[in-house]
C-alpha cells in the first residue's frame, strides 16, 4: 500500500525531471522576449519600437511571460521555470482531474514522457505548455459536466482562452463548442459562448486599435506566400513523416486513440477527437513547420488525456505491462526525452525539418546552464546583439538586415531596427509574396528586399524606388506609426484589412522575380549592420535619390526639410533650384538658385542655372550680378574658367 501511494507522486516527479532535464529555450522565444522587454521599458508591445507590429502569435503568453519578466528583470531561468510550471501544472490536472485511477493516470504520465515532441516543447519559451494547460481544463470540465448553460460559458471561456494563447488551436475546441452549442441551441446558449470569447474579443478590439489588424504579422508572412497549396500540403505530410521516423509515439498514440474510440463507439467524446484531427490537417495544410514536433505537441496530449480517460486494464498485470511497454519504448528510442542529455545527438532532418532542441540545446539548455558558472544563454548571436548595441544609442535607430532575429534581437536592445527578409517581423515584407525558391523551407519564407526600402529606415523618408509599392507603403506608415486616433489613420485600416491598396502592389513581379533581381536583392543586406548618416545630412541626400528617380515632388519635400535643418547651407537651395527646373516652375528656380547664391555656394552649376534663369528672362542685370558672385565664392579654378566661358558664349 505505501508504494501503491508512492506511485503517483513518483511519476509526477519523474516527468518534472524529464522536462526540466530536456528544458532550453528556443531561438523563436525571444523574438517575443524581445517585445516584452519593450512593453516593461515603456515602448509598447512591438518589435521595432517606431512601428506598431505584433510579431508574437500568442498574446496570453505574452502576458504571463510579461508579468514573470515585470517582477524578476530577468528571462533566461525565469522563463525556464515558467515552462516547466505551466507544464507540471497541466500534468497534474490529468492526473487528479481526468485520469479515473492511478493506473490511467501513470500510462499517461509515462506516455507523455516518452515523447519528444511534447517534452521539447513542454519549454522552449513558445506557448505549448500554457496550450497542453488548458486543454487539460477544458476536457476536464467536459467530462465533468453536463451540457448547461453554465458548463457551456466555462467550456467557451477556456476555449478562449486558448485562442488568445494561439489563434489557430481553435479548432482543436471547434466540435466540442459546436455540439455543445447544438445541445442547447438557443439565444442564452449563443450568450453563453459569446461571453466565454470575450477576452478574446478584447484583445482583438485592442490589436485593431493598436496594431490596425487582427491577425499578428507573422500571418501575413507564413500565409501570405503564394507557394501551391499542393507543395504546401506535401511539406506538411513531410512533418509527419518526419515526426514518425524520430518520434514514433507521438503519431502512433493519436492513431490508436482514434482507432480506440472508434471501436468503443463513444461517441460523445468524438468531438473531443475530431478538434485534434483538424488540427493536424490544418497543420498539414499549411506545410507543417521546421521545427520537429512542435505543432504534433497539443493534438498529441489530447490523445493522451482521451486514452488515460477510458482506458481498462482487466487485470492489474496488464498495467504493468503497458507501463513497461511505454518506458521500454521511451528508452530504446534513440531521441527519447528519457536518454536526453549533455550528449545528445540530433535526430536526423529532412526536407527542412530539423530537431531544435539539437541545434540549441548547448547554448540555451538547462542542464549546460547547470554545469558552467558563465551567463546564459550562450551564443553567437548574443555576442553579436551586444555589439550591434554598441553602436547604436537612444536617439539613432540602426539597422540590421540578419535573418536570424530572435536572439540577437533581444540582446541588441531596442534602438536598433532590424529588417526581416523573411517578413516574419517586418510589416511591408509580410505583405509581400515569398518568391519562387524550388529549396523553400517550412516558415522561412524569402522576400525581395525593395530598393530604397532599408534606406528609408536609415533616413525617415520613404525611398521605395517601386512607385506603386511606395504608395502602399505610405498607407502602412499611417497605421502602424500614424497617431493613434486620426481620421485618416482608421480610413487606412479599413482600407488596407479589406484589400482597398493590394492593387499597388505587383504580386507577380515580387513572386517570379529575374535572377538579376534576386542578386540585387541579396547585395542590398550587405552589410548586416548599417548606421544612419547626420541627421542633418538625411534629407538632403533623401531629395537626392528622389531626384535621381525624377520623383520631383518627394524630392521637393525633402529638400525643403533640408533647407529647414540648415538654413545658411547653399547646397539644399541649389538641389530645389534643381527640382523647379525640373517641374518648369522657373520664379521658383530663380529664387532657390538665388538663395544659394548669397549663401556662398561654391558650386558652378548654381550661376550658370542663374544666368541661363535670368536671360531666358531677359534681365541682363541680374545675370551679371549672378556673375560677380561666382567670381567671389567659386575657389576652383577650372570651373570658374567653364563659366567665364558660358558667360562669354552669350548663351
Amino acid at each position: 500500500m505505501p508504494l501503491r501511494r508512492l506511485a503517483l507522486p513518483g511519476f509526477i516527479a519523474l516527468y518534472a525531471l524529464v522536462v526540466l532535464q530536456n528544458a532550453w529555450l528556443h531561438e523563436d522565444a525571444f523574438i517575443t522576449y524581445r517585445s516584452v522587454d519593450n512593453l516593461i521599458n515603456g515602448y509598447g508591445p512591438t518589435w521595432n519600437i517606431s512601428e506598431r507590429v505584433q510579431t508574437y502569435t500568442h498574446p496570453l503568453w505574452f502576458f504571463v511571460v510579461s508579468t514573470a519578466y515585470l517582477l524578476t528583470g530577468e528571462i533566461y531561468y525565469t522563463n525556464i521555470l515558467l515552462c516547466w510550471a505551466v507544464a507540471v501544472a497541466a500534468v497534474l490536472i490529468m492526473a487528479l482531474r481526468i485520469a479515473p485511477s492511478l493506473g490511467n493516470a501513470l500510462v499517461g504520465i509515462a506516455l507523455l514522457c516518452a515523447s519528444k515532441a511534447f517534452i521539447d516543447f513542454s519549454t522552449s519559451g513558445l506557448e505549448n505548455p500554457l496550450s497542453h494547460l488548458l486543454l487539460a481544463l477544458f476536457i476536464a470540465i467536459f467530462f465533468r459536466s453536463q451540457p448547461t448553460l453554465q458548463s457551456l460559458t466555462i467550456l467557451s471561456l477556456v476555449a478562449g482562452l486558448a485562442t488568445l494563447n494561439r489563434m489557430d488551436t481553435l479548432l482543436i475546441y471547434l466540435p466540442a463548442l459546436v455540439t455543445g452549442y447544438w445541445h442547447l441551441r438557443s439565444l442564452q446558449a449563443f450568450r453563453a459562448v459569446a461571453v466565454g470569447f470575450a477576452p478574446f474579443a478584447v484583445w482583438e478590439i485592442f490589436s485593431l486599435c493598436y496594431y490596425g489588424f487582427l491577425v499578428p504579422n507573422t500571418a501575413y508572412g507564413k500565409l501570405n506566400t503564394g507557394i501551391p497549396a499542393l507543395s504546401l500540403a506535401q511539406q506538411g505530410l513531410y512533418y509527419l513523416y518526419n515526426s514518425l521516423q524520430v518520434d514514433p509515439i507521438t503519431l502512433t498514440t493519436i492513431a490508436c486513440c482514434t482507432a480506440g474510440l472508434c471501436y468503443t463507439k463513444k461517441w460523445r467524446q468524438l468531438p473531443l477527437l475530431l478538434g485534434p484531427i483538424l488540427y493536424l490537417a490544418y497543420t498539414v495544410k499549411v506545410g507543417g513547420d521546421y521545427m520537429s514536433g512542435r505543432f504534433l505537441s497539443t493534438p498529441f496530449f489530447a490523445a493522451v488525456l482521451l486514452i488515460l480517460h477510458n482506458l481498462r486494464f482487466a487485470a492489474r498485470q496488464h498495467l504493468y505491462i503497458a507501463l513497461g511497454a511505454i518506458l521500454v519504448i521511451g528508452l530504446v528510442t534513440p531521441y527519447s526525452p528519457l536518454r536526453s542529455g549533455l550528449d545528445y545527438q540530433s535526430a536526423p532532418g529532412n526536407h527542412h525539418i530539423v530537431d531544435e532542441f539539437a541545434n540549441y540545446r548547448t547554448s540555451t539548455g538547462l542542464l549546460s546552464a547547470l554545469i558552467t558558472d558563465a551567463h546564459y544563454p550562450q551564443h553567437q548571436w548574443v555576442d553579436l546583439g551586444h555589439t550591434i548595441a554598441e553602436k547604436a544609442n537612444a536617439t539613432e535607430l540602426a539597422v540590421t538586415t540578419y535573418t536570424n532575429l530572435g536572439i540577437l534581437g533581444f540582446y541588441a536592445g531596442p534602438h536598433i531596427h532590424h529588417l526581416d527578409a523573411l517578413g516574419i517581423t517586418d510589416p511591408l515584407l509580410a505583405r509581400l509574396p515569398a518568391y519562387v525558391d524550388a529549396d523553400w523551407a517550412p516558415g522561412h519564407y524569402a522576400r525581395i528586399m525593395p530598393e530604397g526600402y532599408i534606406e528609408s529606415h536609415l533616413y525617415g523618408y520613404n525611398l521605395i524606388a517601386d512607385e506603386g509599392l511606395a504608395a502602399y507603403y505610405d498607407k502602412l506608415r499611417t497605421v502602424i506609426s500614424g497617431p493613434l486616433w486620426t481620421v485618416d489613420r482608421w480610413l487606412e485600416i479599413w482600407r488596407l484589412n479589406t484589400g482597398y491598396y493590394d492593387s499597388l502592389i505587383e504580386h507577380a513581379a515580387y513572386r517570379e522575380p529575374s535572377e538579376e533581381e534576386k542578386d540585387l536583392s541579396q547585395a542590398r543586406l550587405s552589410p548586416p549592420i548599417k548606421l544612419p548618416p547626420d541627421i542633418d545630412s538625411r534629407a538632403l541626400e533623401a531629395g537626392n535619390l528622389y531626384f535621381a528617380r525624377r520623383q520631383y515632388d518627394r524630392a521637393e519635400a525633402a529638400y525643403q526639410e533640408a533647407v529647414r535643418r540648415r538654413p545658411e547651407e547653399p547646397s539644399a537651395y541649389h538641389n530645389l533650384g534643381a527640382v523647379f527646373i525640373a517641374k518648369d516652375a522657373k520664379d521658383q528656380a530663380v529664387a532657390a538658385f538665388q538663395q544659394a547664391a548669397e549663401r556662398g555656394s561654391k558650386t558652378a552649376e548654381t550661376y550658370r542655372a542663374l544666368i541661363w534663369l535670368y536671360r531666358k528672362a531677359g534681365n541682363g542685370q541680374a545675370a551679371q550680378q549672378a556673375y560677380r558672385l561666382a567670381a567671389r565664392h567659386i575657389e576652383d579654378a577650372a570651373a570658374g574658367a567653364a563659366l567665364s566661358e558660358y558667360w562669354n558664349s552669350g548663351r
